[in-house]
């Protein structure tokens, strides 16, 4: 299963598309945003980029220009 539909901006998550439980709930999250977000698996392996060092990143970047 995949997290993008057909459907144009309809993206899916939840327990059902990595495994059952908690654990998959907060994976499928994770891997949903990345969707979202157009992260792929270029950025992730190659870039060595992921979405919570990104986003750390960016609050340390707004709190320097405060």
């Amino acid at each position: 299963m995949r997290f993008q539909t057909t459907i144009e901006n309809l993206f899916l998550t939840g327990h059902d598309l990595v495994t059952v439980g908690i654990a998959g709930a907060l994976t499928a999250g994770m891997l949903t945003a990345h969707a979202v977000l157009g992260y792929g698996v270029a950025d992730m392996v190659i870039y060595k980029r992921n979405l919570f060092e990104d986003l750390m990143a960016l609050e340390h970047q707004n709190e320097e220009q405060e």
